[in-house]
């Protein structure tokens, strides 16, 4: 399957923003593990304190929409990520038993995820 010029172009304007917020995102996480915050509140700080960055530079940069009704859609596709995320932060957290590893491992495998979910929000049309 070939990709057209402009999908290959968002996929990796994607890949840049998507890098952009996970490096914000696991800043914020790192920053309350040392804190000594349990891990599940400290992706929970992360991911309020990321909703609105997140959903300004993916709905902006990376999909060209603005449309501030799309927020309620991030937000629940923002929820059931945080819940995978929480799940596959303890699942690993058992082989690693080190919260650094496990949560940044988590937010590289759901980062295909949130593409193919947010991709579907931003391209609907919303009169």
């Amino acid at each position: 399957m070939k990709l057209n010029k402009a999908t290959q172009r968002q996929f990796v304007v994607f890949l840049f923003v998507g890098a952009m917020n996970t490096v914000f995102g696991y800043s914020v996480f790192a920053f309350f593990i040392f804190l000594n915050f349990s891990y599940y509140l400290a992706f929970l700080i992360a991911t309020f304190l990321g909703l609105i960055f997140n959903f300004m530079t993916t709905g902006r940069i990376v999909f060209k929409n603005k449309n501030i009704r799309l927020f309620y859609k991030f937000i629940l596709i923002s929820m059931i990520l945080y819940f995978l995320n929480i799940a596959l932060i303890k699942v690993i957290n058992a082989y690693s038993n080190n919260f650094y590893i496990s949560g940044g491992a988590t937010m590289a495998l759901t980062a295909f995820l949130a593409f193919y979910l947010n991709e579907k929000i931003f391209s609907a049309r919303i009169t």
